[in-house]
């Protein structure tokens, strides 16, 4: 999909009396590293009125408008379902093949507050059609799973995040992108709770990067790019970007790897001044998050950890000390790069499948996006570490993933678990 070419009729999307997505946009005139633009939608919940917030981080203004227009459109047709079909049952009577919430990793004890119950099959509950990305047969999957602010009319089993939840200018697209996400994510947080490290490259070795690494000289900032490991072969890059008072992680899956340290290191620089600021401004909350993971309860605080000097050694811990390479020498080759949409997601469904892993899909194209030309695809992988937001709704702390990917990986399994909020958002 190239973005730049889509007709997005902004007049329509964002206006103070109608927009379909929200009032206007912001831009955020006082960034020193990249021009974002973020905007917000008023969503009912099911029992208050939330802002859904929406952003773009481009180069340019213009290129940041439309990349937060997009992501407005793929968050509102992600929030909740508004086409298909609703099967209200307990998980007991369905007579359907269908997936439970224990396939994606169960919370543990301290989970199950705000609404979240455990899962139980004599408890009726919403369920939706999902189709599998292997061969297409239909797949009953909880409601809240699919959808990630749909209210419902019964006890919610899961709080779930945009992860997977991706557009494109078609259904294969769309379902490539989310996979890739999905795979990036399992990436990071088995390698953070099981202390895999990455290889460290050289970002100057990295064409396309010449102007994120002068203006990071220039304002005196770090930027590290590591090569982490991932059992699907797909390339998986984690960049950290180091300030003087705080640091800023970012991640991408990509299969060319020069898009993938390109995305990456774009996502770390980008949020590095709002860490920085935050930590400034919050500096005591930091410090006890960093002291007591308990603390750390949504999304907004997990990066605030990585407050510094506090939480150097934390950092310099995940970036390592090994030699840095680079580019072609971590990647010699790059196999998948060279296949269409299609190809791509066939070649990642059947490396998924050689792990026990059948990824599904649910279609949440809304009507405005299909006049669009666009589809936003909801995909879901039962056996891929989730990426959760907040230390008592860790998943993968409960899950036997971290230590298949180390086996995958030829690694030793991790005789403990990192029990350290990840420094995501």
């Amino acid at each position: 999909m190239d973005a730049d070419s889509l007709e997005l009729r902004e007049q329509c999307l964002v206006n103070p009396v109608c927009g379909a997505v929200g009032l206007g946009v912001e831009q955020r005139l006082d960034w020193e590293t990249t021009a974002p633009v973020a905007g917000q939608t008023p969503l009912w919940d099911g029992r208050r009125i939330r802002p859904l917030t929406w952003s773009g981080q481009e180069p340019t203004f213009e290129r940041s408008r439309r990349a937060a227009l997009l992501e407005a459109l793929e968050r509102l047709a992600g929030a909740r379902q508004r086409t298909g079909q609703v099967v209200i049952s307990a998980e007991e009577d369905l007579t359907r093949e269908h997936r439970v919430p224990d396939n994606f990793g169960a919370y543990g004890p301290g989970g199950y507050v705000e609404g979240i119950v455990p899962f139980s099959p004599d408890m009726p509950h919403e369920w939706v059609v999902a189709n599998s990305l292997k061969d297409g047969r239909e797949v009953l999957v909880p409601r809240d799973l699919a959808f990630f602010a749909q209210p419902l009319l019964t006890p919610r089993w899961s709080f779930v995040c945009t992860s997977g939840l991706a557009t494109g200018s078609s259904v294969e697209e769309a379902c490539l992108f989310g996979l890739l996400e999905l795979v990036e994510r399992d990436a990071f947080i088995n390698c953070w709770v099981a202390r895999v490290g990455g290889r460290r490259i050289d970002p100057r070795s990295v064409p396309g990067t010449r102007t994120v690494l002068s203006r990071a000289a220039l304002l005196g900032h770090r930027v590290d790019v590591l090569a982490i490991p991932s059992d699907t072969g797909v390339p998986v890059i984690a960049a950290v970007a180091r300030g003087s008072r705080a640091a800023a992680f970012g991640a991408a899956a990509h299969p060319d790897p020069e898009r993938a340290v390109i995305s990456a290191l774009s996502e770390a620089w980008t949020y590095l001044p709002e860490r920085e600021e935050r930590t400034v401004r919050e500096r005591q909350r930091c410090l006890d998050m960093l002291r007591d993971p308990t603390l750390v309860t949504g999304i907004d605080d997990h990066p605030l950890q990585c407050i510094f000097p506090e939480a150097k050694p934390l950092v310099q811990d995940y970036v390592g000390d090994g030699p840095v390479l680079p580019l072609k020498e971590v990647f010699p080759e790059a196999p998948l790069a060279g296949l269409g949409a299609l190809g791509l997601l066939n070649e990642l469904v059947s490396r998924l499948g050689r792990i026990g892993v059948d990824p599904l899909v649910v279609r949440a194209t809304t009507p405005l996006e299909g006049v669009l030309g666009l589809e936003t695809c909801s995909v879901l992988t039962p056996g891929l570490s989730p990426l959760d937001f907040g230390w008592h709704r860790q998943r993968v702390l409960q899950m036997r993933r971290p230590s298949e990917f180390c086996r995958n990986l030829g690694m030793p399994e991790p005789a403990t678990l990192r029990r350290h909020p990840h420094p995501f958002s």
